[in-house]
């Protein structure tokens, strides 16, 4: 049976970083596909062989949208979710991406960061991603804020984007 979502991540980050990403997603894993780019090889043998239903790819020195573009290649769900190593996704994420999926063919949502980012994760986070910050009040809505994780979520077609 196919996985509902395809979930890739672009991992240019520190190992504990795509550790804490994978673990948020294991209890989610049973309907989603979970693929794994490295621009750098980060992830030790101990680490996949803990998350040993994530598929791992290396692309050395490829940027993020590469690497995405390399998991979206492998990726067998009807829906793919984009995220990087330093997002950790809410706990419900999957299961808000498939509902979002049932009124819209493209959804998105806030992005909050991660927990113990570097300087230069949270430079990258405000250059990438200030426009879809949360606002101060919390007012969220199912298809908003569909974790801290999401960065674009696309529904793969036959033809496509």
């Amino acid at each position: 049976m196919e996985p509902d979502v395809t979930v890739v991540i672009g991992a240019n980050a520190p190992e504990a970083s795509l550790e804490r990403c994978l673990a948020a997603l294991e209890t989610q894993r049973h309907r989603a596909q979970v693929i794994v780019v490295e621009g750098m090889h980060c992830s030790n043998d101990a680490l996949r062989a803990r998350f040993p239903w994530a598929e791992f790819y290396t692309r050395p020195g490829a940027l993020v949208p590469e690497l995405w573009r390399e998991g979206i290649a492998r990726a067998r769900g009807r829906i793919v979710a984009l995220t990087i190593a330093q997002m950790v996704p809410a706990a419900d994420w999957i299961d808000s991406i498939v509902r979002a999926h049932e009124e819209h063919d493209a959804v998105g949502g806030a992005i909050d960061p991660g927990e113990q980012l570097r300087r230069i994760d949270w430079a990258e986070y405000l250059c990438r991603y200030a426009r879809d910050m949360p606002p101060f009040t919390p007012s969220y809505g199912v298809g908003t804020r569909t974790s801290a994780a999401s960065t674009s979520l696309v529904r793969v077609t036959s033809s496509g984007f």
